[in-house]
């Protein structure tokens, strides 16, 4: 997943929540429509793009338009999986799925599985490297009863080939969930995962290596267990020594124990920061790395200063991602609490403007033809998609009598004019009881640095 600065901060945390209920609501998919990861292009602050429930939304204006690319053409099925991705340097994108590493130019219209050795791989990481061209991604799959094959994968050519990275020095019984590197030395890498004979007590660990993969050293995660895991949520942007993790243990689908650590050294001490009894959904490092970004849907959204860590709830949005730019702070939302799917905070978390809601959705990008996959695969589910959105056709002419009217499908009028703190919504009122009653679960940790749902590692 490629965010530009500290964007990427906070992508690879990755969580699984609570389907608290379930309530069969607008989604063709099957799942309830919400978007939980955001990246940003590192060479083009205005790009965007947010994975969502119903595929992928793409914005080359910072959200005045929104095109979507169905989860068909991607690769992936989704009501089963929530990716990661990563933006290189010209705009490629890079998608790791359950069937492989999916790679599309920046246009998004051709979407093509990376072959080779990498080819029907479970992808669980993929991040883009600060102003370089390189992507790399993690790959992790169960081989037999407690042996697994954790392999990293470079591209140095904006994901159009891919070569294998050196991982000899981590042990068989080692199960990757997540990879983190520093954004001031591109020689330091961090995995986190569990290891440890199946019959032992495994234990969550950080690997950490100095030297672009060739060597690992293990430091072991105080607190986890079988269940509770690390996953790495983001590294300091001036300081490759100091990284954050997040411990997460579930019951079932439930989330029932949510950690943040930090270490000032590299992995080898940590200390507890935060600990709730509910899923968090999003962290995010400043661009500067003093302050600190979490939230989730009962949390709110927390802030603290580095050093002080004295979290602060800044916002009652019901979290889902996060992530931090030289422009302010996104939040992934609660459409129908809060009344948008993403926006930006430009006052430290008081106040959001709208960048997308569910019915900002414009379809397929018109400049994909349809001999390409999206072109192919997204236009005939447009139709249907467009009906359970809400989303109004982009290239129609506006209503001159409608002030809200733009043509754009995209409400410009009410863009940026949302209320400055979120007003909680009359859930008696019309969509209210149902939806907010629809709370859906399983979705991502991101921003990073990102937000996405953990997959069981396959076999």
């Amino acid at each position: 997943m490629a965010l530009s600065d500290s964007s990427r901060i906070a992508a690879t945390m990755t969580l699984l929540v609570a389907v608290t209920l379930h309530v069969t609501v607008a989604s063709g998919h099957g799942r309830f429509p919400q978007a939980g990861m955001l990246a940003i292009d590192p060479s083009d602050p205005d790009r965007l793009l947010a994975l969502t429930t119903y595929g992928m939304l793409s914005t080359l204006d910072h959200g005045a338009r929104w095109d979507w690319i169905c989860a068909e053409s991607i690769g992936y099925d989704a009501d089963l999986e929530d990716p990661v991705a990563a933006i290189s340097a010209d705009g490629s994108i890079a998608v790791g799925v359950f069937d492989g590493l999916s790679v599309s130019a920046s246009d998004g219209c051709d979407w093509q599985f990376a072959a080779g050795d990498l080819a029907n791989r479970y992808f669980v990481d993929v991040v883009s490297e600060q102003e370089r061209s390189s992507l790399i991604a993690l790959s992790s799959n169960g081989v037999g009863a407690g042996v697994f094959a954790v392999d990293l994968w470079g591209s140095t050519d904006n994901g159009s080939s891919w070569a294998q990275m050196p991982t000899a020095g981590l042990p068989a019984d080692f199960l990757g969930v997540s990879l983190g590197i520093a954004l001031s030395d591109d020689q330091r890498l961090y995995l986190s995962g569990r290891d440890g004979p199946v019959d032992a007590t495994l234990e969550g660990v950080v690997y950490r290596s100095d030297d672009r993969g060739a060597n690992w050293t293990r430091w072991p995660v105080p607190g986890t267990t079988e269940r509770r895991l690390p996953y790495i949520a983001g590294t300091d942007p001036t300081d490759p020594d100091t990284i954050y993790l997040a411990l997460i243990e579930t019951e079932g689908a439930a989330t029932i124990y949510f950690g943040l650590l930090h270490s000032a050294d590299g992995g080898q001490n940590w200390q507890v920061l935060l600990e709730r009894n509910h899923a968090m959904a999003g962290f995010a490092l400043s661009p500067d790395g003093k302050k600190v970004a979490l939230g989730g849907e009962e949390s709110g959204l927390l802030i603290a200063d580095v050093g002080a860590w004295n979290f602060e709830q800044k916002n009652e949005l019901r979290v889902r991602c996060l992530t931090w730019s030289e422009r302010g702070l996104y939040a992934c939302a609660d459409q129908f609490v809060d009344g948008f799917s993403l926006g930006l905070s430009e006052d430290g978390g008081a106040s959001f403007s709208v960048l997308m809601e569910l019915s900002s959705a414009c379809g397929p990008p018109s400049t994909c033809g349809p001999e390409s996959s999206t072109g192919n695969a997204c236009v005939k589910s447009w139709p249907a998609e467009r009906l359970e959105l809400g989303a109004t056709d982009c290239d129609e002419t506006p209503d001159p009598a409608d002030p809200t009217s733009s043509g754009s499908g995209c409400r410009w009028a009410a863009r940026g004019m949302v209320p400055a703190l979120r007003q909680p919504r009359d859930p008696t009122g019309a969509l209210g009881g149902l939806m907010v009653v629809a709370m859906l679960g399983l979705f991502r940790y991101r921003s990073r640095r990102r937000s996405r749902r953990r997959r069981p590692v396959r076999a």
